[in-house]
């Protein structure tokens, strides 16, 4: 599954959670109110006030879950617009350096690519300190692509030295 078709899986996912929630909400409307007028004792006046709160969260994931479908929208639209003149974004094209794949991405000089930084060091060495290439400690984050971590794949979160000093 490309990234164009798991948005539009999350797309349609979305509205039909919100039109569901929207349904529910007049149903759980008819409840509370038939729930006031039969039950005038203390106990319904907080049975009442207890939907009441449900009905107002379920509001409230209705206008999530609709806020996010237009999100999902607009990236899968931004997925077809072309970008600064290049082309529009190949979905198939991968994750890129993100996902932290040896060989992906900009090649080294370019913008986001590999090569050396702007204060001249090795933007691909270790963040640990040890040599370019050797594994960095911390631990390690998956890709995007729902595959397990091992030592070559995936960004490693970066951390201290056990050994470093003060300052």
């Amino acid at each position: 599954m490309n990234a164009e078709d798991a948005l539009l899986t999350a797309a349609g996912l979305l509205a039909v959670t919100g039109a569901r929630l929207r349904d529910a909400l007049p149903a759980l409307r008819r409840v509370v109110a038939d729930v006031e007028s039969d039950w005038l004792d203390d106990a319904g006046r907080a049975w009442a006030e207890r939907a009441g709160l449900v009905q107002r969260a379920l509001d409230r994931e209705v206008d999530a879950a609709l806020a996010a479908g237009r999100l999902v929208v607009a990236a899968l639209e931004r997925l077809a617009t072309p970008v600064d003149g290049a082309g529009a974004v190949d979905p198939a094209a991968g994750p890129g350096p993100v996902a932290g794949r040896p060989g992906e991405g900009p090649p080294p000089g370019e913008p986001g690519g590999g090569g050396t930084r702007a204060d001249g060091a090795d933007a691909t060495a270790s963040v640990g300190g040890g040599p370019a290439g050797s594994r960095p400690g911390g631990p390690r984050l998956a890709g995007t692509d729902a595959r397990r971590v091992d030592d070559e794949r995936g960004m490693s979160i970066a951390r201290l030295s056990d050994d470093a000093g003060p300052g």
